[in-house]
């Protein structure tokens, strides 16, 4: 009897080491990696309708385009999927003839999330398509030796991207990208020689934008 329990704990003993050794080496499926994802982009961007509507008439027709700067960072799960936060500003390219003899100005911020695809294209290439939504702020400015104008609208966005990005490096992708995006705003608050008003009136305009994107993958 004894001999007979002897033998059965060494064959329940093997069967745990081959089972542990087993689960050892198989690849466990249910783990994905995530790499962390930082990016930087910058390019031009111009509006597509009028993101000056409803504005005072100092400061319409001032905007031509923007040259944004924009950061991204967040997490790749897996080989396709990202979860991603951006956030960026855009410098005034200014319409000369309006700001020939008026000094002008402006401020362009948005941040928010976005989610991305990525797949492997042809030659090496990463194909990225990415959705997002967040927010914005366009402040517009215009000042003569009379009087001074500034005009701010907030609201929502919405982002569609695609880029191509080249691994030069494990840890570095350059490529150009394409965007656009849809904004909405509720009006302008206006701020004419230190007097403040409210105008009121939804408008949706939008803007398309083209550059390069650096991308640092951790």
């Amino acid at each position: 009897m004894v001999h007979r329990l002897l033998i059965a704990r060494c064959a329940l003993a093997s069967v745990l080491m081959v089972a542990t050794a087993a689960s050892a080496s198989a690849p466990d499926e249910g783990l994905r990696p995530v790499t962390v994802v930082l990016a930087l982009s910058s390019g031009y961007s111009f509006p597509i309708g009028s993101p000056d509507s409803g504005a005072p008439e100092a400061v319409t027709g001032i905007l031509k385009g923007f040259v944004p700067i924009d950061l991204e960072a967040g997490v790749q799960i897996g080989s396709h999927w990202r979860i991603l936060a951006y956030g960026g500003a855009g410098l005034l390219v200014r319409n000369t003839p309006s700001c020939r003899t008026v000094e002008c100005g402006d401020s362009f911020l948005h941040a928010g999330g976005k989610i991305a695809f990525v797949g492997r294209g042809p030659g090496g290439w990463d194909l990225i398509g990415a959705l997002g939504a967040g927010w914005h702020r366009l402040k517009l400015s215009a000042s003569t030796p009379d009087t001074s104008t500034e005009a701010t609208t907030t609201g929502g966005e919405g982002i569609l991207e695609v880029a191509a990005l080249y691994p030069v490096a494990p840890a570095f992708a350059l490529g150009p990208f394409l965007a656009t995006s849809i904004v909405s705003s509720s009006g302008w608050t206006s701020v004419v020689d230190g007097q403040t008003t409210q105008t009121t009136g939804n408008h949706v305009d939008g803007a398309f934008s083209f550059g390069l994107k650096l991308e640092l993958r951790l």
